[in-house]
């Protein structure tokens, strides 16, 4: 179950709160670790071991990295045994999309 960020920014995608939704996806999406574990997902579900083969980086920092991506919404994670599984969140990404367009319709002033 996604908590946290991700649940505020799905009610309030369109509220009053909706640029400071952008910014904090702004920061997730800052970290060079985080685009690269969203770059192997859209490849497919992976474990963190399948990530952290592929990704230069320590155990923990990858982990403190996936806990964003899901607090953010743009990926989701499921238990199965001792695994757990990270894959895309279609709807989180859409969601994120779907704001950083809207940053073209604010009019100024």
């Amino acid at each position: 179950m996604i908590t946290g960020y991700a649940e505020h920014t799905r009610r309030a995608a369109y509220g009053s709160h909706r640029v400071l939704g952008v910014a904090r996806l702004f920061r997730v999406l800052s970290s060079d670790t985080c685009v690269s574990v969203l770059s192997l997902l859209s490849g497919g579900e992976m474990t963190a071991n399948d990530l952290l083969a592929k990704i230069n980086t320590a155990s923990i920092v990858l982990l403190q990295h996936l806990k964003a991506l899901v607090n953010a919404g743009l990926v989701t994670v499921r238990g199965q045994g001792k695994q757990r599984y990270y894959a895309i969140d279609k709807e989180g990404y859409e969601i994120a999309m779907s704001q950083l367009q809207q940053l073209n319709t604010v009019e100024a002033g």
